[in-house]
């Protein structure tokens, strides 16, 4: 019934529960009852479904897609960006580019495309809090391409 329920809320994304089974179900289990911080009554996993053309959260039909893990919630808040690569490094998690200072010339250089990500990164600190910090940073090259898509309404899927 849930899987339903999210498909009926969720058009295009009808696979992502499959995947979800196939790849995080057994290996998360394993690691929520292994570890004692994922002891509690509710864990929330983010996930992002892409397939090899997505593009501003479309998909297209026969692509291969996945799910990249970027972010768990436990009941006592969001897990560390440090915890989260550590507790989590054996499934498909979200590349970690960078380990630093947030400043000015490494959100210059995600947007002048040094460092090879498609659309952009999302910066996370605050050490070992369960509320850290985040920020999106897009590319310019995923900028050009929202205005050639979208035209007037490119800034509904910027940053």
């Amino acid at each position: 019934m849930g899987i339903s329920e999210f498909n009926a809320a969720h058009p295009g994304l009808e696979e992502a529960p499959e995947i979800f089974r196939r790849d995080f179900a057994s290996p998360l289990e394993s690691i929520f009852r292994e570890n004692e911080q994922y002891h509690c009554a509710e864990i929330t996993v983010f996930t992002e479904f892409l397939g090899d053309r997505s593009f501003a959260g479309m998909h297209k039909q026969g692509d291969r897609k996945q799910l990249v893990l970027f972010d768990v919630q436990t009941d006592r808040g969001m897990v560390a960006p440090d915890r989260l690569i550590k507790d989590f490094r054996g499934l498909n998690i979200a590349r970690a580019i960078y380990r630093g200072k947030l400043t000015g010339k490494f959100m210059d250089d995600i947007r002048s495309g040094k460092y090879s990500v498609n659309e952009g990164v999302v910066c996370k600190g605050g050490g070992s809090t369960n509320n850290p910090w985040m920020v999106k940073i897009k590319t310019d090259a995923y900028m050009q391409r929202l205005q050639e898509a979208f035209q007037d309404d490119w800034e509904n899927y910027w940053e």
